[in-house]
């Protein structure tokens, strides 16, 4: 009787030993893969803000709601998700560039299309106009002159160019160059309608 019981303590000690082990297996490998979703979802989040900051300082135009001319509606993509990452988590599966807004049809609604509007091309001639410019793409894989199908097609080398390759002081220079344009344009518009909307 003395063994039997002996026995059983054993095989119980032994299912208790293995019990705890697989628990461990398996508490490892949840940690395992919530380490990788979040370092997934890390680099999906980098990948479509970068995305999103390079289509903001192009100047494109989306199918976001909102005023599209006003830095790709930036300050409404923060009002809507309380900031962009919560608001990639929440809204948007992906960000998709195409060449004009005829080709922005039939994506689904929680993707974000981009295409470059009437002041890409602005801010693509004054960069063309740039006199170092061959020496600034110098080793990329683009020639010269910078094309409308650039920003799109080769967005990641116009992104590079733009971000890591031209001075910080000339990016700004471009930019505000840029941004006056499409602010007068802008007012101009708005006193047209308001003239408009005043006359008989």
């Amino acid at each position: 009787m003395m063994a039997k019981s002996g026995k059983t303590k054993i095989v119980i000690g032994f299912i208790i030993f293995v019990a705890i082990i697989l628990a461990g297996v398996l508490t490892i490998s949840t940690i395992n893969n919530n380490q990788r979703e979040s370092e997934e979802l890390a680099v999906r989040r980098e990948g479509l803000s970068d995305q999103l900051f390079y289509a903001r300082d192009m100047f494109f135009d989306s199918n976001m709601p909102g005023d599209f001319r006003l830095d790709f509606n930036w300050a409404g993509m923060n009002v809507r998700g309380g900031n962009v990452l919560a608001f990639m988590d929440q809204e948007v599966s992906d960000v998709v560039f195409v060449h004009s807004e005829a080709e922005a049809v039939g994506f689904s609604a929680d993707v974000i299309v981009g295409w470059p509007s009437e002041y890409s091309a602005m801010l693509l001639e004054r960069l063309n106009e740039n006199t170092n410019l061959d020496v600034i793409i110098e080793g990329l894989d683009i020639t010269l002159p910078l094309t409308l199908e650039d920003m799109v097609d080769n967005w990641e080398i116009m992104n590079e160019i733009w971000g890591e390759r031209l001075h910080p002081s000339g990016v700004r220079v471009l930019r505000d160059s840029i941004s006056e344009i499409r602010r007068g344009i802008s007012e101009e518009d708005i006193d047209d309608e308001l003239t408009e909307g005043t006359t008989d």
